[in-house]
């Protein structure tokens, strides 16, 4: 059993809080993927959990164990860090073999995991080399490969693929991803990438400031961000994000540095008068013409195009928007037009404290 669960873990380094007052419950078998800008905390949780930090105050759990107090060899966990920390002087094999046979297991035993893990990760033509013989992608590949061989109840994960150039890191995470749904062990898995979290992670815990923000599945925090921060933070293209304030029948949307006048976009009689942030993602914006009703008037700016997807930058009164699709768009800029929100697809936070409104029930 890998489930892992944290009770009010705080860390200080000196005056500095650094991690402050968290708890998370992650599911034995459960992907979970700690996000945040620099120095909200990530990794440095990431290392209390695996023993290479002591938290200042709280509990660890793993497995339903106590484990604050414990050596990291004494946790029962694998970690796979950023800069692959393999062995110079020893080859491939002898990498991967190392904790076992630390651990004294039968030389039988060792040959075959390694084998076994060597072919599950396509290594068998590298058991020979050193690291230096490796591209960026294979030294991960035998860091995981140790990490597997050990059979941890838990897998943590420091930043693994930031080193790794964008086909590489769409691979490997790909890899990962399949490493697990074969081995269904507990994995936390820390990164600033929110694409490597969205198409990763079971759960994601988002942090800020040392302190959790929201945790949740990646469409619950994509579709209900709880604050203007994970709102921000989750997403690509980049939520928009514009200030207005609710007339005081809570009916409609006087825009921020604008006369323009939009319905509001669901029942919020409790906003009537206040002001508030509107977020909406850029895939909720359809292009229409300039003078349609209940349009965001603006101007195109630039057309970004990936093949795939089209991102169309646009200069309105409240400032640049974007609109995204999966059609190729024939705008030049310069062009005249409007964006009309998708029904119910506009998030209002209150514009003081930036945390979501839920709309009353109709």
């Amino acid at each position: 059993m890998g489930a892992v669960s944290l009770r009010n873990v705080s860390k200080s380094f000196g005056a500095v809080d650094v991690i402050k007052d968290v708890s998370i419950d992650i599911e034995d078998g459960e992907f979970c993927v700690l996000i945040g800008p620099s120095g909200s905390g990530k990794s440095t949780l990431l290392r209390i959990i695996a023993g290479l930090e002591e938290a200042s105050n709280g509990t660890i759990e793993i497995g339903q164990r106590d484990v604050t107090d414990l050596e990291p060899k004494e946790r029962d966990i694998a970690m796979v860090f950023q800069s692959y920390a393999l062995y110079p002087q020893m080859t491939v094999r002898e990498n991967m073999s190392f904790a076992l046979r630390l651990a004294k297991r039968p030389k039988e035993e060792i040959k075959k995991k390694i084998d076994d893990v060597a072919h599950m990760l396509d290594l068998e033509k590298l058991l020979d080399r050193l690291p230096k013989e490796l591209s960026g992608g294979q030294r991960q590949r035998v860091a995981m490969g140790r990490a597997i061989v050990r059979n941890p109840s838990v897998f943590l994960f420091d930043e693994p693929l930031s080193n790794l150039d964008a086909k590489l890191r769409s691979q490997v995470r790909g890899e990962i991803r399949d490493l697990h749904q074969k081995w269904n062990t507990t994995s936390v898995y820390v990164t600033h990438d929110q694409v490597e979290a969205m198409t990763m992670g079971q759960k994601i815990v988002v942090l800020r400031d040392g302190r959790v923000e929201q945790a949740g599945t990646p469409l619950e925090l994509y579709d209900l961000p709880n604050s203007v921060f994970v709102a921000s933070f989750i997403g690509s293209p980049a939520i928009n994000l514009f200030k207005a304030k609710v007339s005081e029948d809570a009916r409609t949307l006087l825009l921020d540095n604008s006369q323009k006048v939009l319905p509001i976009p669901g029942n919020y009689p409790d906003a009537r008068g206040r002001d508030v942030i509107i977020g909406v993602r850029p895939e909720y914006l359809e292009i229409v013409s300039e003078d349609t009703a209940d349009a965001l008037p603006a101007t195109v700016h630039a057309v970004e195009t990936t093949g795939s997807d089209t991102t169309v930058i646009c200069d309105s009164p409240v400032g640049q928007i974007l609109a995204a699709s999966k059609s190729r768009s024939l705008l030049n800029a310069g062009t005249k037009i409007g964006l009309k929100i998708a029904e119910g697809k506009a998030l209002i936070f209150d514009g003081q404290t930036e945390q979501r409104l839920k709309p009353a029930s109709s």
